[in-house]
C-alpha cells in the first residue's frame, strides 16, 4: 500500500508542470506529506507522555542512591504505565507489586510509587513526596498557536520515601 501511494506521488510530482490539474494534485499530496508528518511527531510526542510509570521508575533510581536499603512498593497504576521487571535495575533493593495493599502495610515501605492521589493525602503521616511524575491527560486545540496541538499533562505517578 506504502509503495503504491509513493509511486502515486512520484507520479504526481515528476507530471506537475503538464497541467494546472496536475500542479494542484502534486501539491495536495506534498501538503499531505507534511501534515502527515507533523500529526507523527505529535502523536509520538502523546506517546510518550504515556508512560509516566516508567519515567518514575527511572526518576526514583536518580534520586536514590544505589547502596540504600530500599523496598519499594510499585501500584497498580505505576505498573500499568511503565514499570516491568526490565525496569528493576537495582539488585540489592526489593521491588514489590503486591495489590490492594491496606495504608498499614504500605507504610513498612522506605518508597512508594503511588498513582492515587487520595492514597498520598493519606500517607502524608509516614512518608513524604520526593518527586511528581506527570504524564498524558489529553489533547487540546489551540488554533491560532504552533503547534495547534497541546498535549496537556497532569501529575499521574507520586514518587513518596518514608519520613
Amino acid at each position: 500500500m506504502n509503495t503504491i501511494a509513493a509511486v502515486a506521488c512520484n507520479r504526481f510530482w515528476q507530471n506537475k508542470k503538464k497541467s494546472l490539474v496536475r500542479f494542484i494534485l502534486a501539491m495536495l499530496a506534498m501538503g499531505h506529506l507534511a501534515v502527515n508528518l507533523a500529526l507523527t511527531a505529535q502523536l509520538l510526542y502523546v506517546s510518550h507522555t504515556n508512560y509516566p510509570g516508567g519515567q518514575a521508575m527511572a526518576r526514583v533510581h536518580d534520586l536514590v542512591p544505589a547502596n540504600s536499603a530500599v523496598r519499594l512498593h510499585i501500584d497498580e497504576a505505576a505498573a500499568q504505565t511503565g514499570v516491568s521487571r526490565f525496569t528493576q535495575v537495582n539488585a540489592n533493593w526489593s521491588y514489590d507489586k503486591s495489590e490492594d495493599l491496606e495504608l498499614t502495610s504500605l507504610a513498612s515501605f522506605s518508597h512508594l510509587l503511588v498513582g492515587d492521589t487520595n492514597k498520598v493525602q493519606q500517607l502524608k503521616k509516614t512518608h513524604k513526596t520526593l518527586a511528581v511524575v506527570k504524564g498524558f491527560s489529553h489533547l487540546e486545540f489551540r488554533g491560532r498557536e504552533y503547534p495547534p496541538l497541546a498535549v496537556i499533562q497532569e501529575n499521574k505517578i507520586f514518587i513518596l520515601q518514608k519520613k
